[in-house]
Parts: C-alpha cells; sequence; structure tokens
C-alpha cells in the first residue's frame, strides 16, 4: 500500500514540478503547504491501516477523516490562494 501511495504522490509532484515550470509560479509558502498536505494524506491512511490491524475501527475512520479529508482541503486551499501565481 505504501508503494501505491508513494507512486501517486510522486507522480503528482512531477506533474506539479510540470506546471510550475510552464504555467504558475509557486512560493515556497505553496511548496511546504502542499508538502504538508501530501504528508498528512499519507499519514492519514497509515492511520486507518494501522488502527484497522489492531480491530480499533472508530479510531481509524477518525483518523483518515482527519488526516486525509480534512486537513489536506485546508493546507490545499491555503496554498491555492494565497501561493500559486497564474
Amino acid at each position: 500500500m505504501n508503494l501505491i501511495l508513494g507512486i501517486a504522490i510522486g507522480a503528482g509532484g512531477y506533474w506539479l514540478l510540470e506546471k510550475s515550470k510552464n504555467d504558475w509560479q509557486v512560493t515556497w509558502l505553496g511548496w511546504l503547504l502542499l508538502a504538508l498536505s501530501a504528508a498528512s494524506i499519507v499519514f492519514g491512511i497509515d492511520t486507518l491501516a494501522g488502527s484497522l490491524i489492531e480491530n480499533e475501527m472508530q479510531a481509524g475512520w477518525m483518523g483518515l477523516g482527519l488526516f486525509t479529508i480534512l486537513l489536506p482541503t485546508i493546507l490545499g486551499t491555503l496554498a491555492w490562494r494565497f501561493s500559486i501565481k497564474r
């Protein structure tokens, strides 16, 4: 599962780098917020997998909701709004 996550994040990072070379100007704050968002997604999925292995269903789904849905949405919105100049 971590291999698939790594491939997906790598492909997304490559796409973002290509777009930043051509169309977008991403500031250092944007890169920082986007990196935190990607790390949060990985942490949320790892939390879900670990909690399901330990038979803690509620903790796993709450971790997935917090770290994979809520936090990256907020960080991505901030990065898009304040640091990407089109």
